[in-house]
């Protein structure tokens, strides 16, 4: 049996972003950000964003993947489930509703860039869901785990050069901050 196990928490502006929509069992946090103009609300992104640097800049808005497995092994067979665990992490703004028109068209579009940059992430973890599974099965029980991990070495490069062809999302978000 293979699957993906993951839960759903919220989302960044009120509703289920729409470029999440093929990956549904993402669980999307937030943290708070303030400010009435577009460049007092980036400052307050800025200064909240949780812990993840990129390129000398705080992240402001990353997601984190994590596969994990369980193995049985009865006689020369083995068995797996595989799961994907998927967090998104946006900021979310304390009063959205006492934003200009200038500040609010500023903020979804803002947001929307991150969460297009972010949902690229979650695409190629989700891609490579079958070739841990294919590793995993097509082979020797005991050497299972080493597959996966060279499966696992190849996705974190596949995401590093994501994040440089983007710029770490920047190449879609600069005109906003």
């Amino acid at each position: 049996m293979f699957f993906a196990a993951v839960a759903i928490c919220g989302a960044s502006s009120g509703a289920r972003a729409q470029s999440f929509a093929d990956y549904p069992d993402a669980r999307i946090d937030t943290y708070l950000v303030r400010g009435v103009t577009p460049a007092e609300i980036f400052a307050s992104i800025t200064r909240n964003a949780p812990g993840m640097i990129h390129a000398g800049r705080p992240a402001h808005a990353y997601a984190s993947t994590r596969f994990r497995w369980t193995q049985r092994q009865t006689g020369a067979v083995c068995e797996f489930e595989v799961f994907l665990d998927t967090t998104v992490t946006f900021p979310r703004h304390v009063d959205p509703a006492g934003l200009t028109d200038e500040a609010w068209l500023w903020w979804r579009q803002y947001i929307q860039a991150l969460e297009m940059h972010e949902a690229g992430h979650l695409k190629i973890a989700y891609e490579a869901y079958p070739e841990i599974v294919y590793a995993l099965k097509n082979g020797p029980c005991k050497d299972a785990n080493a597959r996966a991990q060279l499966v696992l070495e190849d996705l974190n490069r596949r995401q590093e050069l994501y994040d440089q062809m983007t710029d770490h999302g920047a190449v879609t978000s600069r005109a906003f901050g």
